[in-house]
């Protein structure tokens, strides 16, 4: 017998992998309808039913169950020896949450392509979606956010930064210029980063504020939203320090209370492979990156920078 199309088998291992034609086309740039015929095709050849069709999701069946082992490993075997080749091209290809590209990572984009010429980034900004997600002969790593930390044995993601929050507002915003206690916050206008207010609400239970039936926020969708809302004065918003580090040493955003920073969440490096962090160009990726952001933490834990951000841990 022949062997299989590579292209159906590619198709298969998608459908598999995400459980989904739907997601699988959507991951491939294709229709539904084109997995479906490649599923289809593969079946044929095979002689047996691969999948068990739901209405939303697919299951594979036993036979599924048995090829799916192998063909994932084939193409991550392949997509590793691909991105070895690709080194010798010195691209990066990047992976951001659009939060932390905009917050922080576009500023400093140029400094790492001076930090080491050789190497020029790719860049790709979007939400983050579930890690199986991404694809390895796409990427070669992405920064993702996660409020809950992932299995330490997942050897594929990295700690990069906790999210430390504090609430802050234009200079004008509250009566007087003064900054409040946080029991007074729940009582203006809270501009959320996300549409649920999640990160507000785990900031009030961390800190044992009593919220009060908050009716009129600004419901945005991203962190850089909420951030120009407040220097725009509409309202308190929960920022990143690594974010509006500069905006508070210029003096257009203030701290609203004296209060430290809350961790919520973190910020992770992620390799499709735990073998691409191997690569040199994430290698040195991951080197610079975590220089930065510890030279950012030091400036803005230091003596000098404490007099703009309240009561801020050494």
């Amino acid at each position: 017998m022949r062997s299989p199309p590579l292209n159906a088998l590619r198709f298969f291992e998608a459908a598999a992998r995400l459980a989904s034609f739907r997601l699988a086309a959507k991951e491939l740039c294709v229709t539904e309808a084109a997995v479906s015929r490649q599923i289809k095709l593969l079946e044929s050849r095979l002689g047996v039913e691969l999948f068990h069709r739901g209405d939303r999701r697919v299951t594979l069946t036993e036979a599924g169950q048995q090829l799916f082992p192998v063909v994932r490993e084939m193409f991550v075997n392949l997509s590793t020896t691909i991105a070895e080749i690709l080194a010798q091209r010195r691209v990066l290809r990047l992976y951001s949450t659009t939060s932390f590209a905009l917050g922080w990572l576009l500023q400093r984009l140029a400094d790492f392509e001076r930090y080491d010429p050789s190497i020029r980034v790719s860049l790709e900004t979007g939400t983050t979606p579930e890690l199986n997600h991404f694809a390895s002969d796409r990427l070669d790593a992405c920064i993702i956010y996660l409020l809950d930390s992932p299995a330490e044995t997942d050897k594929r993601i990295v700690r990069i930064v906790d999210e430390q929050v504090i609430p802050v507002c234009a200079s004008g915003f509250l009566p007087n210029g003064r900054r409040i206690p946080p029991s007074d916050i729940p009582k203006y206008r809270l501009l959320y980063n996300e549409p649920t207010g999640r990160d507000w609400r785990r900031w009030f239970a961390r800190t044992e504020v009593n919220q009060v039936n908050e009716e009129y926020p600004i419901r945005l969708d991203s962190d850089n939203a909420a951030i120009q809302a407040a220097i725009a004065g509409h309202g308190i918003a929960l920022a990143n320090l690594i974010f509006v580090s500069a905006h508070l040493r210029s003096g257009c955003l203030v701290p609203a209370s004296d209060i430290a920073p809350v961790s919520i969440g973190a910020h992770f490096l992620f390799c499709p492979t735990a073998k691409a962090f191997e690569l040199q160009r994430v290698s040195v990726f991951r080197q610079w990156l975590e220089e930065e952001i510890r030279r950012d933490l030091d400036s803005i834990f230091s003596t000098g920078s404490k007099r703009h951000m309240g009561k801020i841990p050494a």
